[in-house]
């Protein structure tokens, strides 16, 4: 699954909930989830009205790439097509090379700065998966006057994000 596709299928989920007749909606992701999450509330900040966020990744091409081991294992992987995956369950799942480059078109930060709702952000202080840091840069970056970022020390929250292209 790629930002792109998740993207979509969120999208198609808030319109049928607006065909529906809601008028409020939530959002709340974790991790891989996280990030989609932040993208569509920062693309329709007037539809959403209240986001929760668990370890949310909101750089995914820095983790990508530390996962992976920099430049030249970025290289590997695209001269490869696909990658195994480690989760931080220790279960290995195949990564298409295409889900790096679809992270490539996304600026999660970016998104961040559109989004209106009021926002909490859960996250580890101990996480391995997602570091911490990512969060407390979301934090800086949100537009919402509501916000708030609990550490939990500790504490490691993710599990696997994105496992097909």
């Amino acid at each position: 699954m790629t930002v792109t596709k998740a993207l979509a299928s969120a999208e198609a989920s808030i319109a049928a909930a607006r065909a529906r007749g809601f008028k409020r909606l939530g959002l709340l992701g974790s991790s891989f989830g996280g990030a989609v999450a932040i993208a569509v509330a920062g693309k329709y900040p007037a539809d959403i009205s209240v986001l929760a966020l668990k370890a949310p990744v909101s750089d995914m091409k820095g983790l990508l790439e530390r996962k992976f081991g920099g430049e030249a294992g970025i290289r590997k992987w695209r001269d490869f097509g696909v990658m195994d995956y480690a989760s931080s369950s220790g279960d290995r799942h195949p990564l298409a090379y295409g889900c790096y480059e679809d992270s490539l078109k996304h600026d999660f930060y970016k998104y961040a700065s559109r989004i209106e709702a009021p926002t909490l952000i859960v996250h580890g202080a101990a996480d391995i998966s997602v570091p911490v840091q990512q969060s407390r840069r979301l934090l800086e970056s949100l537009a919402s006057e509501k916000i708030a970022l609990e550490e939990i020390p500790e504490l490691h929250l993710t599990r696997a994000f994105c496992q097909d292209g």
